[in-house]
């Protein structure tokens, strides 16, 4: 049973690490690049975020989670997703990424 989770978590953390070098090079969609863009520290979703990212069990809370001067770090927003990454989050001692679903994206189907 030990071994069937370590698996699926290794699975899961390679498919993160793809969709973050993914997310580097740019974000696509059936073929189209999607539009990488960086919201003001004033914009109207910005606290929200913030407070969904210290929301995740693996932050416990904490919007920064600072370790050895890293912290979270914001990379940008797509239409879709905030883009967030931690070079060696406290928890995990690794990279972590975090993509956070924009409310726009969560009522997309409504328009």
């Amino acid at each position: 049973m030990f071994l069937t989770f370590f698996t699926q978590t290794l699975k899961i953390r390679q498919i993160i690490i793809k969709l973050a070098n993914d997310a580097r090079l740019g974000a696509y969609h059936q073929g189209e690049m999607k539009t990488l863009e960086y919201i003001d520290t004033n914009d109207a979703e910005w606290d929200g975020m913030w407070s969904q990212l210290a929301s995740y069990d693996l932050n416990d809370g904490d919007q920064l989670c600072i370790n050895q001067g890293q912290s979270w770090e914001y990379m940008g927003s797509t239409e879709d997703h905030h883009h967030l990454r931690h070079a060696n989050h406290p928890r995990t001692e690794q990279a972590e990424y975090i993509y956070i679903e924009r409310c726009r994206a969560s009522i997309s189907w409504a328009s």
